[in-house]
């Protein structure tokens, strides 16, 4: 897959995602490479600090 296609791809399903904001909304974090290593770490971090995390990987 190419990158422009797999950019193309991430940013329709981000713009589709409903917004909201509030003063208690940490919001989405996206973390590529989120199966394993530092990507995963990241994931996990996030997670336990509330935020929302759609992680992509291979």
């Amino acid at each position: 897959m190419r990158i422009s296609s797999v950019l193309t791809t991430v940013l329709s399903v981000m713009l589709s995602l409903p917004f909201t904001a509030s003063a208690n909304d940490k919001g989405v974090v996206l973390v590529t490479g989120a199966n394993r290593g530092l990507g995963l770490e990241f994931v996990q971090q996030l997670q336990a600090k509330g935020y929302e995390v759609i992680g992509t990987a291979r």
